[in-house]
């Protein structure tokens, strides 16, 4: 009997606050636009502000090239490393004679990138956010382009319906060709950047350079840093669950705008299910 009581609440509960699928900037997007319809909202986020978010993103750009350049060159380091199987080598000055220190670095380097890029989208996402609300709908997308972008980098997709003018066999055929080559050549970096890093990790694990307390030490980290890149990527960027309760927020409105609706309102939300 208890059992069923609770799976009656839990049920009557999903029902009240339904579960809703949010991705960070979906929910950054929200506060922005709910901040912006304030009072003064307008006047606060001007293009002051919007120039201001504007330098900070092409700041942080310029590091996120200078970590980027830095790590490609450790890559080359490690394929040398890997086809001479001599680890002793110099970068930037810096005299290697163990590969935890190769490591060690792109664990760094790579842990400093995950949170300037996560730094720069959230300014990007806020200068989107913008943009679209001071703009009208019909000149938004053209509006995008010439808002800061990461790395200038910016796409736009032509509207057919708008004179009926449809992309024939052919022209899809090239997009469609266009498209698996750029996922392919990414996909083929990617692995190519973490069969390297696994094989490092690897031999590190296997054959230390270090003292073995030391060598587990810096594998591990390494490990970490790059789990913890990932989560950060799933918090920005993947949708998770959220309780949307917003059926309180309503209440307690109602209740200070019209007691009576929030009578009524109560009994049809809180009824005995």
């Amino acid at each position: 009997m208890r059992l069923t009581h609770r799976y009656r609440q839990w049920k009557a509960d999903r029902k009240r606050y339904p579960t809703r699928w949010l991705s960070y900037r979906r929910r950054l997007k929200t506060d922005v636009e709910l901040a912006y319809k304030l009072e003064g909202g307008e006047v606060f986020f001007d293009e002051q502000y919007i120039d201001k978010l504007t330098a900070d993103a092409r700041a942080l750009d310029a590091w996120i090239v200078k970590l980027a350049i830095s790590q490609f060159l450790i890559g080359l380091y490690l394929l040398d490393w890997i086809i001479s199987g001599s680890v002793e080598g110099t970068i930037f000055g810096i005299s290697i004679k163990y590969k935890e220190v190769i490591i060690a670095l792109l664990a760094v380097l790579g842990l400093i990138s995950y949170i300037l890029t996560g730094s720069r989208d959230l300014r990007i996402w806020i200068i989107e956010t913008l943009v679209s609300l001071r703009t009208r709908n019909e000149f938004s997308d053209f509006a995008q382009l010439a808002a800061y972008s990461g790395f200038h980098i910016k796409t736009y997709s032509t509207k057919p319906y708008a004179r009926w003018i449809f992309p024939k066999f052919s022209s899809k055929l090239s997009f469609a060709l266009l498209t698996f080559l750029g996922l392919f050549l990414l996909l083929a970096l990617l692995a190519v950047s973490y069969g390297l890093f696994i094989y490092v990790l690897v031999d590190a694990y296997k054959n230390p350079g270090l003292p073995p307390p030391w060598s587990s030490v810096v594998v591990w980290f390494a490990v970490l840093t790059h789990i913890f890149g990932l989560l950060w990527l799933v918090r920005l960027w993947i949708p998770l669950p959220y309780k949307d309760m917003g059926i309180l927020l309503e209440l307690k409105n109602l209740e200070q705008r019209n007691p009576e609706r929030y009578r009524q309102r109560l009994s049809e939300i809180f009824h005995d299910p």
